[in-house]
């Protein structure tokens, strides 16, 4: 019986033979150890983006400065601020007297969205495999009396947080940022989304703005993984297994000893 016990995360394993598998039964067992490592070491989940520097932004008009162009939404187009699951393209001091000269200049995406959905999506190209990216936006709450926004960032429809609940007053803003990386055989292209999760029938009004993903830039992009087991040539000898990305990749090495 082969068993696995340990904390994923740091990468420690403690793994103990009660009998000899043979050669196959251990070549199996050193490849599920290092892509288990190799696995947790690629865990992004729910990581603020803290990039020293960021690549150009592959987002198409993520400022709206170009108005209703280059995204979908689950809500209809609209032409005021009273009407329900609708969004508009416009501007602070256009939408309330209040927030002209606060908060962002310029237009941004108002959306009324009364039911879980895609309050804002799109397409973008040119991901590389590997490459760490941060997935930014700037929201704000338009001042509802009713339901607080709850929002989500995806990437192909896979979270990148938890839902969190707007809590800015009226024409402030505040900048979320996530991390995601792409995969090691990732395609060229992913959806972003940002998604209304309320439950809620009334509230729940927001904008949207300075939508970003951009390349993390601290370091090079990760080829794929590379995987190697040594099997023992005599009894009693340690099987050692590796698994790293790129040839000058730090290396997960778990070994264990055939008794």
């Amino acid at each position: 019986m082969l068993r696995i016990a340990g904390d994923s995360l740091s990468g420690g394993f403690m793994v103990g033979l009660r009998r000899t598998l043979g050669a196959q039964g251990l070549l199996v067992a050193a490849l599920i150890v290092a892509l288990g490592a190799l696995g947790a070491a690629d865990s992004l989940a729910a990581e603020r983006c803290r990039c020293t520097s960021a690549g150009g932004n592959l987002v198409e008009n993520g400022d709206f400065e170009a108005g209703d162009r280059g995204f979908t939404s689950d809500a209809r187009p609209g032409r005021s601020g009273a009407e329900s699951d609708h969004y508009w393209v416009t501007d602070s001091a256009n939408f309330h007297s209040a927030w002209s000269g606060r908060g962002n200049p310029g237009k941004f995406l108002l959306v009324d969205s009364p039911s879980p959905r895609v309050a804002w999506r799109q397409t973008v190209r040119n991901i590389v495999p590997g490459q760490r990216y941060c997935f930014s936006v700037d929201v704000t709450d338009v001042g509802s009396r009713y339901a607080r926004p709850v929002l989500q960032l995806q990437v192909d429809g896979s979270a990148l947080h938890s839902p969190e609940t707007l809590q800015t007053g009226q024409g402030e803003w505040v900048s979320w940022s996530w991390a995601w990386r792409a995969p090691a055989r990732s395609r060229s292209s992913v959806t972003l989304s940002i998604v209304a999760v309320s439950v809620e029938s009334r509230g729940h009004d927001f904008g949207i703005d300075n939508v970003r993903f951009t390349p993390c830039c601290d370091g090079r992009a990760a080829p794929d993984p590379r995987f190697e087991v040594r099997l023992p040539r005599c009894p009693g000898g340690e099987v050692i297994a590796q698994a790293a990305r790129g040839e000058q990749g730090r290396a997960s090495e778990h070994r264990w000893r055939v008794t």
